[in-house]
């Protein structure tokens, strides 16, 4: 019995580690690998990033008005379920939002749409102002933050940040005149 725990025990530290190297790894190839591409040094991630942008530009466009829209018509949901009196068989509190921010997150719908669909005044759809924020800006935002989050988990949550961490403090805690217990 007490040679079965210990295996047990043995397999489990082993894969602790495999997880631990392997992500800090993935992480640290993908935030911190500098590369050249095309002349220029970058990083995998913005490559990353770059090719999805530049080679599914329609695909990302209704991805960002998909959100935009479920954003606003969960809002507006949580909004009336907020002022309601009967049970709803769903919590939708978790999109509830003041009021201005309502009024912006509709609005928002209503320019995306127009956008996308290239409708409305002249205004909205000119290259510099509503194409540009929302082809350049908004739709690097929508790439860059599912993207960068799921790496950057991948690095936190098997201990590579804390790793790292530890290793750089004797020489952090020095030059940054960081506080903290002294060992």
């Amino acid at each position: 019995m007490k040679q079965t725990s210990r295996t047990v025990e043995t397999a489990n530290n082993r894969l602790s580690y495999v997880k631990l190297w392997s992500t800090m790894i993935i992480g640290f190839l993908f935030f911190l690998l500098p590369i050249k591409v095309d002349g220029a040094w970058t990083i995998p991630f913005d490559v990353f990033v770059s090719g999805i942008q530049d080679h599914f530009p329609q695909m990302v466009a209704f991805y960002v008005l998909l959100i935009i829209l479920l954003s606003a018509v969960l809002s507006t949901i949580a909004f009336i379920q907020e002022r309601s009196n009967t049970e709803w068989s769903r919590d939708f509190s978790y999109f509830r939002t003041s009021i201005p921010f309502l009024i912006f997150r509709l609005l928002g719908a209503v320019f995306a749409i127009m956008i996308v669909f290239n409708i409305g005044p002249e205004a909205v759809l000119l290259p510099n102002t509503g194409q540009l924020m929302y082809h350049n800006l908004v739709s690097s935002v929508a790439v860059i933050v599912p993207l960068g989050a799921f790496f950057v988990t991948l690095f936190v949550a098997f201990g590579g940040l804390e790793f790292i961490g530890t290793l750089s403090k004797p020489i952090m805690r020095p030059l940054f005149k960081v506080p903290g217990v002294r060992r």
